[in-house]
C-alpha cells in the first residue's frame, strides 16, 4: 500500500513512520500484543524500498537465508539466529519472512468410512474446496469483461470447524452425509508458505540496521553467529541485502577508481612533461579531502556509496584545477617567456583565478539545496554526495589557490621550457 503524504523534513518523516510501525505493530495500551498475526509489515520510504526490493528481493537493509533441506532444522535455526539478533544493539524491526507456525485448519479424511458409503474422494474434495476457496459455477459476458460467479462459505462459516462438521450434504449417489461422518477437523499450526531457492527449502529474516557502517556489519555479524550459533546439518548462510551490495559496490567502485586513477596518472604525465610537476599535482589531491573528511564526519561518519561518488568527482575537479595552474605557468614560462619566480607565479594564480572560482561557485550554488535537503526522503544518495563535493570545493579551492602555487614555486620545474 503506497500512501502519499507530501514533501517533509527528516525529523517529521521519522516520526511519522514510528507512529505507523507502533499501530500496525501492537493493540493501543497492550503493549506486546499482536493485532494481526501472520503477518509482517515493512515501512519505507518510497526510494529506500525500490532500492532495497532491487538489491535482495526483500524491503529490509539486512537480510539472512537460512538454507537446508528439512524445514524443522531451518526453522530452527532461523528462530536461534532471529533470537540471536535481538540481542545485538545495532538490529531493529527484525522479522522472519515465512511464519514459524501459522494458525490453519488441518482436514484429515477418513477414507474407510468414505468408501463405506460409497463416496468418491474427488466429490469430498470438492466440497471443501467451494467451503475454503469458492468454486466458479457461471460467468457475465459484459463487452469484452468476464465476470465469474462464485459460490463460497461466508467468513463465519470458514472460521468455525464445529458448523463445519455438522454440515449436512447429499451425494451424487443420494447418500446423505455429515462432514464429521467423513473428515476430521482441527485447528493446527503449520507452514502457510514455503521459500524455495535452487531445489533447496529455506527461510529469511529481515532486518533494518542503525547505529553502524554497512561496510563493517556483514563482517561483524558473521563473526558473531560463527561464535554463538550452531546450524543443523546439511543448513548453511546467505547474506545480501543493503550491506552485501554496499561492499560490492565500494570494491567495485575502488577498482574502477585505481583503473581511472592509473590512466589519468599516465596523460598528466604526457601534460605535465616533467615528474616533479606531476607529484605537486598529486600532492594536491589531499587538499580536497580536508573539506570531504570533515563533511562525512559531521553527517555521522559513515562512507555510502553516495559519498565515494562524491569524493570521485571532488578528485576530478581539483585535478582539473590543478593541470589549469600548471599548463598556464608552462604558457608564460614558454611563450612570453617569463622567468619562473615568485612574480610570474603570483601572475598566474591571479589570472587563473576568476576560472577556478567561478567553477567552485556555480558547482557550490547548483549543489546547494540538495546540501540543506540531505536529510529528506529520496535525496539518501544524492545528499551526501552534494555535502562531500561542495565542502570539498571549499577548503581546495582556497588550497589550490595558495598552498599550490607555493609549492610549484620551490619544488616545480619550468627550466625545460627555456632550453
Amino acid at each position: 500500500m503506497q500512501v502519499e503524504v507530501g514533501p517533509l523534513s527528516a525529523s517529521k518523516q521519522e516520526k511519522i513512520v514510528e507512529e505507523i510501525k507502533k499501530s500496525v505493530s501492537e493493540v493501543p495500551n497492550h503493549p506486546g500484543s499482536m493485532p494481526y498475526p501472520g503477518f509482517n509489515f515493512g515501512i519505507n520510504t518510497f526510494l529506500s524500498e525500490r532500492i532495497e526490493e532491487t538489491v535482495s528481493g526483500y524491503v529490509a537493509d539486512f537480510v539472512v537465508e537460512i538454507i537446508g533441506l528439512e524445514l524443522a532444522n531451518i526453522d530452527k535455526d532461523a528462530k536461534n539466529i532471529a533470537q540471536l539478533m535481538e540481542t545485538l544493539p545495532y538490529f531493529e524491526n527484525i522479522k522472519i519472512v515465512t511464519p514459524l507456525e501459522a494458525p490453519l485448519i488441518k482436514v484429515s479424511l477418513k477414507h474407510e468410512k468414505i468408501s463405506e458409503r460409497g463416496l468418491n474422494s474427488e466429490e469430498i474434495n470438492k466440497i471443501f474446496e467451494t467451503i475454503f476457496r469458492g468454486v466458479n459455477i457461471s460467468e457475465i459476458i459484459d463487452g469484452e469483461r468476464k465476470i465469474p460467479i462464485t459460490i463460497v462459505a461466508n467468513k463465519s462459516l470458514k472460521s468455525n470447524i464445529n458448523q463445519i462438521k455438522n454440515l449436512n450434504f447429499v451425494s451424487k449417489n443420494g447418500v446423505n452425509f455429515k462432514i464429521s461422518d467423513i473428515a476430521n477437523i482441527e485447528y493446527d499450526t503449520g507452514k502457510s508458505k514455503i521459500l524455495r531457492s535452487d531445489g533447496k527449502r529455506l527461510q529469511v529474516i529481515t532486518a533494518d540496521v542503525k547505529n553502524i557502517s554497512l561496510n563493517v556489519l556483514e563482517d561483524e555479524f558473521k563473526k558473531t553467529v560463527r561464535q554463538k550459533i550452531k546450524l543443523s546439518p546439511n543448513n548453511y548462510l546467505a547474506y545480501s541485502g543493503n550491506t552485501t551490495a554496499t561492499n560490492t559496490t565500494i570494491n567495485n567502485l575502488f577498482i574502477s577508481s585505481l583503473i581511472a586513477f592509473s590512466g589519468v596518472i599516465l596523460l598528466l604525465k604526457f601534460a605535465l612533461k616533467t615528474t616533479k610537476n606531476l607529484i605537486i599535482v598529486l600532492l594536491n589531491l589531499p587538499f580536497c579531502l580536508i573539506g570531504g573528511v570533515t563533511a562525512v564526519f559531521i553527517s555521522g561518519g559513515w562512507l555510502s556509496v553516495g559519498a565515494m561518488v562524491g569524493f570521485v568527482t571532488l578528485f576530478g575537479i581539483t585535478i582539473r584545477n590543478s593541470i589549469m595552474l600548471v599548463s598556464h605557468f608552462q604558457y608564460l614560462v614558454e611563450i612570453e617567456k617569463l622567468p619562473w619566480n615568485f612574480n610570474t607565479a603570483l601572475q598566474g594564480a591571479s589570472e587563473r583565478l576568476p576560472s577556478i572560482l567561478m567553477t567552485a561557485i556555480v558547482t557550490g550554488l547548483g549543489l546547494l539545496p540538495l546540501v540543506i535537503g540531505s536529510g529528506e526522503p529520496g535525496r539518501e544518495i544524492e545528499g551526501p554526495m552534494a555535502s562531500i563535493i561542495v565542502s570539498g570545493l571549499i577548503t581546495s579551492t582556497i588550497l589550490n589557490l595558495l598552498i599550490f602555487p607555493s609549492l610549484l614555486l620551490r619544488y616545480g620545474d619550468f627550466s625545460y621550457k627555456n632550453a
